[in-house]
Parts: structure tokens; sequence; C-alpha cells
């Protein structure tokens, strides 16, 4: 498996963080 880095721009966003961490944690994509 190839690691990625994301980056979220955040500023006062504590209540949207969670949210958006929690969402991409089961993104895949499966190529070939």
């Amino acid at each position: 498996m190839t690691a990625i880095s994301v980056i979220i721009p955040a500023h006062n966003a504590a209540a949207t963080v969670a949210r958006t961490l929690a969402s991409l944690a089961p993104e895949a994509e499966i190529i070939g």
C-alpha cells in the first residue's frame, strides 16, 4: 500500500476536523 499525505486547511474548525478525518479513513482506490 502506498502512503499518502492529506493536508486539510482548517482554522477554528475543531468541530469538523474529527468528522473530516473519519470521512477520509475508509477512502481507498484500487487501480489495476
